[in-house]
């Protein structure tokens, strides 16, 4: 592939992510798990317009995200199996999440940014990026989710390839979900911990922590990192 060629992939990679949004957004992985469909009988169910989705299909299928094994019909290739949800590699989370306008647009400002040195998300939205969040629990919940499809399967491997013996309490700084210091206490049954996060956060959070038994092991702490932290030997998430 010559260097304009593969220059003009990266190019309109803008693209690619939006239209993976659309398909991890409509579900069309999930809908191929049992085999082909013709884009009909997938635009009938996700209620979408069919020669649209035929057309987003075809681009998808031009990078290898689905196949067309004949006229009209789709099926799964080992990108787009990526993209189902009950998947425990699953990306379909992080694909909706790029495709969020809190999260793409700041792209859009990224030369405003370079200029001046400063990030551009309160410039467009009038509130920075975790306040956001706070006041909207939808993208909150997407957000979330996208973070976890990556931390999730890293919290058992840090948990027992890091040796915690000589910690007493750890806490865990912008914790989320609480996964990965349930798995470090799990995994050290002398440790106490907190995690810490904003106030809807660690909220979120307590069902995990006490249907894991470790709620008095693991104290819930809301707060905002960049005014101050709990004492104890920090883990920065």
């Amino acid at each position: 592939m010559r260097p304009t060629q593969t220059l003009q992939k990266m190019i309109v990679g803008s693209w690619i992510s939006q239209s993976i949004y659309v398909a991890a957004q409509l579900g069309i992985a999930d809908l191929l798990q049992q085999g082909a469909k013709h884009y009909d009988e997938l635009a009938t169910t996700t209620g979408v317009d069919a020669r649209s989705l035929y057309r987003l299909l075809r681009d998808l299928a031009s990078v290898g995200i689905f196949a067309e094994n004949r006229s009209g019909y789709f099926k799964l290739t080992p990108l787009a199996e990526c993209l189902q949800s009950d998947r425990s590699d699953s990306l379909r989370a992080y694909a909706i999440k790029a495709g969020q306008a809190w999260e793409w647009q700041p792209w859009g400002h990224l030369l405003e940014s370079v200029k001046t040195g400063k990030p551009v998300f309160k410039t467009i939205f009038g509130v920075e990026i975790f306040d956001y969040l706070a006041d909207d629990p939808a993208a909150a919940k997407i957000y979330n989710q996208a973070i976890s499809s990556f931390s999730d399967k890293q919290d058992a491997a840090i948990a027992v390839g890091y040796d915690f013996s000589s910690v007493r309490n750890l806490v865990e700084v912008a914790g989320g979900r609480g996964t990965l210091i349930a798995s470090i206490l799990r995994a050290n049954l002398s440790m106490e911990g907190t995690l810490f996060d904003l106030p809807y956060v660690v909220e979120e959070a307590r069902p995990l922590i006490e249907a894991l038994g470790l709620l008095n092991r693991c104290q819930l702490v809301g707060g905002n990192f960049f005014e101050s932290v709990p004492q104890g030997e920090t883990l920065t998430c």
